[in-house]
């Protein structure tokens, strides 16, 4: 039984993982934005930008706000503060979640 759940476990984690926010997308978003900035910045000294490309700039720049905000927000935020575990188990707060070491005879 115990090794059994102490590899659904390590399975539940290992998932987990898998599924956590990547910061390297977000980065690459700010390095595609940059380059807009610095490529509209660079035609506007001969033509000035249209509307289209400024309103797609200025959502790009909201949406990576958005997400900025987001990834803050659960970053900080405490998932063992309610105190999930029961039973005496050990709380450990994790990217948009938490998970418990349970004592032994709980799971």
């Amino acid at each position: 039984q115990s090794g059994s759940g102490s590899n659904l476990v390590s399975r539940i984690i290992s998932l987990e993982n898998k599924l956590k926010f990547d910061p390297r997308v977000l980065q690459s978003s700010v390095e595609l934005l940059k380059t807009q900035v610095s490529n509209l910045l660079s035609q506007s000294s001969q033509t000035p930008p249209n509307d289209s490309q400024l309103r797609t700039l200025k959502t790009t720049v909201e949406q990576l706000q958005a997400s900025l905000q987001e990834v803050k927000t659960d970053l900080e935020e405490d998932n063992c503060a309610s105190n999930p575990c029961l039973h005496g188990g050990t709380c450990y707060d994790r990217y948009k979640g938490f998970y418990c070491n349970c004592i032994p005879g709980w799971m």
